[in-house]
């Protein structure tokens, strides 16, 4: 990654907030955190979602140590 490119998506970044707060966190949470401000409370598999990005976030963290 370039040193302009984030290392977390702006998806993981909202995740990462509650993640930080509390451990561990319900998978409800994150999905309302991540989607809470949509009328209809996210997509259908967006239990899904939140454990594909968490997956994702673990993957790029990994080698720095984090």
């Amino acid at each position: 990654m370039s040193a302009t490119t984030p290392l977390l998506t702006a998806q993981q970044r909202v995740l990462l907030e509650p993640l930080r707060q509390s451990n561990p966190t319900p998978a409800e949470k994150l999905v309302s955190h991540l989607y809470g401000a949509r009328a209809d409370g996210g997509p259908d598999n967006a239990n899904n979602v939140v454990r594909i990005q968490i997956q994702r976030m673990r993957e790029r963290l990994a080698p720095h140590g984090i």
